[in-house]
């Protein structure tokens, strides 16, 4: 895939993540920037176990929006 006249724009990479994560067969509601973002914290919080320092880094004003990122009630 070649993108060397496009501008980088939000929707740009959106379609760069769309196309990447069907060549890897990862299929999924949310949209490629808001994945990544919940994959980030979901590996940030399996490794530190810190979700103070999560929310921080995410820039969340209340905590239970960072649990949605950790996805820990989907392990139970």
């Amino acid at each position: 895939i070649t993108y060397k006249c496009k501008k980088l724009t939000s929707s740009t990479m959106e379609e760069v993540l769309k196309r990447l994560f069907l060549k890897a067969g990862i299929i999924t509601t949310k949209k490629g920037m808001h994945l990544l973002r919940h994959t980030y914290a979901s590996l940030f919080y399996k490794k530190t176990k810190d979700v103070l320092l999560l929310k921080e880094r995410l820039g969340h004003d209340n905590i239970r929006t960072t649990m949605r990122y950790t996805h820990l009630d989907e392990e139970k």
